[in-house]
């Protein structure tokens, strides 16, 4: 008497599920059964400093987001997303020049080998089960915080892999001390944050300092 097979082996599961992906790519309409997405193998934790969220005035705001990145597996990470309690939609990574071997970005200040960015718009690789990256991301956006929130708050990242598996977390950042009216950056004519530099009479607002932490990929 034949017999009815009832479940998929791990390994066929794998196969089917990496087929029915292939004919999504291919603009082919089918369902994926949702306990056979496969979660991403990452882990997002905080980084060892304490990550800072602060006005760039004229409606802007920026953030320092420490975390640490470990994988599980050989992994190739295109795409995240940053957002805040207040801000679900433009938070996004600014255009960062180096300077003596830093990154400024209004009162945010860290060393080049501390800030993940440039890794993150070139796509995260993690290539042995193990492998770690760690440090700043520096991020801004067009909302400016609420006046309520003080403190702390929570901002969300999500990154997510060539296979469309995501992990997300959320990491907790000290909100700084708020720029008064005369210390507020503005808007250039045109769009575009316009940072004073050191020659102008500014009090940027007082932040704790990143001490140096180098940026680790390996084995924890």
């Amino acid at each position: 008497m034949p017999t009815r097979k009832l479940r998929l082996s791990r390994a066929e599961q794998a196969e089917s599920y990496l087929r029915l992906r292939q004919l999504q790519a291919e603009g082919i309409d089918v369902d994926i059964p949702d306990d056979w997405q496969e979660p991403c193998p990452l882990k997002i934790t905080r980084g060892r400093q304490p990550g800072i969220v602060c006005d760039l005035g004229g409606g802007n705001t920026g953030y320092a987001i420490w975390l640490r990145v470990v994988s599980q597996g050989r992994v190739i990470v295109p795409e995240y997303e940053i957002s805040s309690e207040w801000d679900e939609g433009s938070i996004d990574l600014p255009y960062l020049r180096e300077t003596r071997g830093r990154y400024k970005f209004g009162p945010l200040d860290y060393a080049v080998t501390e800030v993940l960015n440039d890794r993150l718009e070139r796509g995260l690789r993690f290539n042995f089960r193990g492998d770690m990256v760690e440090g700043v991301i520096i991020a801004g956006g067009c909302q400016a915080i609420p006046e309520t929130y003080h403190g702390a708050v929570s901002v969300r990242v999500t990154l997510m892999d060539t296979l469309e598996r995501t992990v997300q977390t959320e990491i907790e950042l000290l909100v700084g001390e708020r720029m008064s009216k005369r210390d507020q950056c503005h808007l250039r004519p045109g769009g575009g944050v316009h940072i004073p530099d050191e020659r102008e009479n500014t009090n940027p607002p007082t932040l704790p300092k990143s001490s140096a932490v180098e940026l680790r990929v390996g084995r924890p």
